[in-house]
This record gives C-alpha cells, structure tokens and sequence, in this order.
C-alpha cells in the first residue's frame, strides 16, 4: 500500500478523533493530533489559511510586543506536551498531567492544519471540532 503524507496526517488525525470523542486515552490523542498537526503544518497549503504555528506565533509576538521572535522560541509550547506523552526518558518525568483543554489544543491545531491542506472533514473531525467548541464555549 502506498500513502500520501496527507493520507497519513489524516488517518492519525481522524484516530485521534475517535478516540477523543469515545473518551478514551487522552496521552494518546495528543500523541496522534500532534503528530498530524505537525505533518500537515509541512505540506503544501490548499488555501490560505495559516497554520496553528503561524497563527500561534502572530499571537506570541503580539502580546510580547516581540516582533522578533521565530517559530523556534515558541515551539516548546507548541509541541511540549506531545514529546512528554512519546518519550519515556525526557529526564526527570515520571508522569504527565493531561487536561480536556490539552487534549482540545492540540486537536484544534491538527484540524486547522488538516483545512489549510484542503483535507476533507470526516464525520468524526466534525464532530469533534462541534464538541470542542461546545466545550470551550
């Protein structure tokens, strides 16, 4: 079988999904998410949508007044928490605290992703982006 990156990104995503909206495994719907986030924040764009990273480094910049930062001095809080749940050896944690909005984060991240790439939305990345905002209000 030959995948696309795309095909891959979207089949980790549409699994985080599913397992988000089942309420199971939080640690590894960020896991899934995260890594679809990241994958198709490298593939080529379909609109112009930004990506989460651009997005979230707009912000940054905006509330530090730094117009100098790069993706680089954000990308611990933007991939943080999915290298804590993947590696079992990061020095000094012996467990992760996970929360519904980590979980949503990194979901929502993946789904703009997965729109900027042109993705087609299955029922369970609608649903989830539904109970997401539901949730977040």
């Amino acid at each position: 079988m030959r995948l696309s990156k795309l095909d891959i990104a979207i089949g980790h995503l549409e699994a985080a999904c599913a397992l988000y909206l089942a309420g199971h495994h939080p640690a590894t719907v960020v896991l899934l998410a995260g890594t679809a986030e990241d994958m198709l924040r490298a593939l080529p764009p379909a609109n112009d949508t930004p990506t989460i990273g651009e997005h979230m480094l707009q912000v940054a910049r905006q509330m530090s007044a730094r117009q100098d930062l790069v993706y680089r001095d954000i990308k611990e809080d933007m991939v943080g928490l999915r290298n804590a749940v993947k590696h079992a050896t990061r020095e000094g944690e012996h467990h992760v605290d996970l929360f519904p909005v980590d979980e949503h984060r990194y979901l929502l991240g993946a789904l703009l992703n997965a729109f900027r790439c042109g993705a087609h939305f299955s029922a369970a990345m609608t649903e989830a982006y539904v109970r997401i905002a539901d949730a977040e209000g």
